[in-house]
């Protein structure tokens, strides 16, 4: 059974009718135990099982990993999991919980694992080769596009579902618990952010087996993501973590061929196209504008790419979006970005 010891509340409350039927009839020194004391006990307790339901999401999130397809008795799947949760307990707080369940297709997993609160990744596929879905996170979304601190453009912030082959490796182990743990971002120190970076660097020094290295791709863009928000948080352009962000950006478009995993190669080339577009209009670089320009339109391109994951492909969107802003075809928008502001600030601060 999926997830056995989190049943045991909902199984405390099926019980409970029959322990206060059983508690009832037992006599005291020949009287019953007082059924103001039963009621109050029983309400105490469905208000504890409901709290304690609404809350539970707020705990440590859990990363799937299903029973692979090709192996019946689940015996590598197995393997595979105690593996990752062995690399994942020294840094992360995550649970790594199983599912005897094989799945062979994305809808499948959608409706089966829904519930985005509860849930950082879920694994499944092939032993030879598996999926990495991480569900959708608006909340994500919603804390790293505010406008002032992009000036009106909008960052892929969701991590695509990448793909990795030859998962019994300890390649592939040590790959898959050091981006989890980056992405799930339950660690126990409070300098959460350097550690995060110290994990996704990590992924993106290992060497294995593998088919193809589009996965990379991932590690690198979430760094890149991190560098740019730094660079931009503050009233004054950090031009070291702006460059490096633009580096990284560039080492993620290299790892694989777009049509390997279109929704990665369209976050990658949307959050360039995002970072050379502040480059452009925070130091004057109008080449920059220009570069970011065939950056949104080569994001573009992927709606038109055959989708080997399966999963939808959003991020174009957001990168027509974008094209639309820096062509000036939303120009009452680009009046209103404070970007004047932050040159001013910029210059006289380097004077």
């Amino acid at each position: 059974m999926l997830f056995g010891q989190e049943y045991l509340p909902l199984f405390q409350l099926c019980l409970l009718p029959i322990l206060v039927m059983v508690l009832w009839r037992i006599r005291l020194a020949g009287h019953r135990v007082p059924r103001a004391v039963l009621l109050g006990g029983a309400a105490l307790s469905l208000i504890a099982f409901t709290v304690g339901s609404s809350t539970r999401s707020l705990g440590p999130k859990r990363i799937v990993i299903t029973r692979f397809s090709d192996d019946p008795i689940g015996a590598q799947s197995r393997i595979f999991r105690e593996r990752v949760e062995s690399r994942l307990e020294s840094f992360s707080t995550q649970r790594v919980v199983r599912s005897p369940r094989a799945f062979s297709d994305f809808r499948s997993i959608r409706k089966r694992f829904g519930d985005t609160r509860q849930y950082d990744a879920v694994i499944w596929g092939k032993l030879d080769g598996f999926q990495i879905h991480f569900p959708y996170r608006p909340d994500l979304e919603q804390s790293r596009n505010r406008t002032d601190r992009m000036m009106g453009l909008q960052l892929a912030t969701q991590p695509p579902s990448i793909m990795l082959s030859r998962s019994g490796d300890s390649g592939s182990v040590e790959f898959v618990a050091n981006v989890l743990g980056a992405v799930g971002g339950e660690l126990f120190d409070a300098d959460t952010e350097a550690r995060r970076d110290i994990l996704l660097k990590s992924a993106l020094k290992i060497e294995s087996r593998w088919r193809s290295r589009a996965h990379r791709g991932l590690p690198a863009w979430m760094l890149a993501n991190g560098e740019l928000e730094r660079a931009v948080s503050g009233a004054i352009l950090q031009e070291g973590e702006l460059e490096c962000a633009l580096n990284n950006y560039a080492f993620a478009a290299a790892q694989f061929k777009p049509d390997d995993n279109p929704e990665l190669a369209a976050s990658i080339y949307n959050n360039w196209g995002v970072a050379l577009s502040l480059r452009g209009w925070l130091t004057g670089d109008r080449q920059a504008l220009d570069d970011a320009r065939r950056q949104f339109q080569r994001a573009m391109t992927t709606r038109t790419m055959p989708n080997p994951s399966g999963y939808p492909l959003r991020t174009w969107q957001t990168a027509r979006i974008n094209l639309m802003l820096i062509l000036g075809k939303r120009r009452d928008k680009m009046l209103a970005l404070p970007g004047r502001q932050i040159q001013k600030r910029t210059a006289s601060a380097e004077e």
